[in-house]
This record gives structure tokens, C-alpha cells and sequence, in this order.
């Protein structure tokens, strides 16, 4: 598990790189089946839901670029309504068709 206090999207996958240095192609691979979960609330309430889903949908293809084939990208959102503080945000977020 990696947490990036306040971190973007972008953080968070430059993070991962250099975590995961040694497992990126050309230098070796993560095991094949390996899930990589991701998500970042912070990006989401600076962004909104909409930018929002366009940066992860790009970060997810990123990440999949970055750690090949053999790894899914799996996106997360974990909005707990005390931490994020605009019920728009929130009642976009159950309207999102993923």
C-alpha cells in the first residue's frame, strides 16, 4: 500500500515508478496477475467528478503502459462525506456511468 498525502494522480503514478523501479519493463515485470489499485480523493475534490474521469481513465492507461500487460489497473473512489465537504461532489459521483 503507497499513500501520497494530498496527492494528484500524476504524484501518485511518478510514485509507484520509482517504488517500482526494478519491476517495469526492461528491467523485469510485476508478477503476471498483479492488481493495482488507484485513485486519489485529493485529485478528486480539487478536479470534479468529469476531469476527474478523464485523468484517471489517462493515469490508468499510464500505469498499464508503465507495468505491462500482465498487471491490472483497477480504479478506486473511496469518498467518505466527512473528508469531502461538497455533497455535489458526492450526489456527481453516484451519477458517474463508469
Amino acid at each position: 500500500m503507497v499513500r501520497v498525502e494530498d496527492g494528484s494522480l500524476a504524484e501518485i503514478r511518478n510514485t509507484l515508478r520509482d517504488l517500482l523501479r526494478a519491476y517495469t519493463p526492461p528491467s523485469g515485470s510485476l508478477p503476471s496477475g498483479s492488481v493495482i489499485l488507484t485513485g486519489s480523493i485529493s485529485h478528486l475534490a480539487r478536479v470534479g467528478v468529469a476531469r476527474y474521469a478523464e485523468d484517471l481513465a489517462r493515469h490508468i492507461a499510464a500505469l498499464e503502459t508503465d507495468f505491462g500487460s500482465a498487471v491490472s489497473v483497477v480504479p478506486y473512489v473511496l469518498v467518505m462525506p466527512a473528508a469531502v465537504h461538497t455533497p455535489a461532489l458526492i450526489a456527481d459521483l453516484f451519477d458517474l456511468d463508469c
